[in-house]
């Protein structure tokens, strides 16, 4: 099973969602709108992972939800692909806590907290904890990057995760709008974690 993260103010129908249904007609994609609420969001995720037990589950997150990704990487040991991932979300983000937001392509409108911001903190210093007293598999971290990324900078992703795969493209943008392009390399990297283990793997 793809389990595919949207980003910030988007949802479950997004174009990456549509892409990736199209082209891995063999795998389920299951791509839910995340609540704006990261204690929900991530609720929603563990309960829609839960609903394919007998299947093995990869993520693919964009931004937002390829922070969310990691999140549950650290908490269940699933493949990710990290696309131009906000790996430290709550700064940015807590500069337009309390106001309204609109959703891209629902137009629906949600109040972005100050206590949703606080909370991604949190996680955040989750991830830094784990990381700290357990380490981080990087085997099992993938990285989809924009060089032209100019809403999260990326140029040390490499450095912070020596052994994770990191695939960089130009002309792409924080939103990723090539993504299509970049299939073939999802296929690719989808394919070295096909029935295996994640746990025979020691994490560095």
């Amino acid at each position: 099973m793809i389990l595919y993260l949207h980003g910030f103010a988007s949802d479950g129908k997004n174009e990456k969602a549509k892409i990736l249904k199209k082209y891995f007609t063999n795998e389920t994609v299951v791509s839910p709108t995340l609540p704006a609420d990261p204690i929900k969001a991530i609720y929603v995720i563990n309960k829609t992972i839960a609903k394919y037990p007998d299947e093995q589950v990869f993520i693919i997150g964009t931004s937002l939800g390829a922070f969310y990704a990691l999140y549950t990487y650290i908490k269940k040991d699933i493949p990710v692909i990290l696309i131009n991932p906000s790996l430290f979300p709550s700064h940015r983000l807590s500069n337009i806590a309390g106001g309204k937001m609109q959703r891209f392509n629902t137009k629906k409108i949600f109040i972005w907290k100050h206590e949703y911001a606080e909370t991604l903190k949190k996680m955040e210093d989750e991830i830094a904890i784990h990381r700290l007293h357990h380490g981080i598999n990087s085997f099992y971290i993938n990285f989809l990057l924009a060089n032209d990324d100019n809403i999260v900078p990326n140029k040390d992703m490499e450095r912070i995760f020596p052994s994770s795969e990191v695939k960089r493209y130009n002309k792409s943008g924080h939103q990723f709008v090539n993504f299509e392009d970049a299939i073939g390399d999802i296929k690719q990297i989808l394919n070295k974690y096909k029935n295996i283990d994640v746990k025979e793997y020691e994490e560095i």
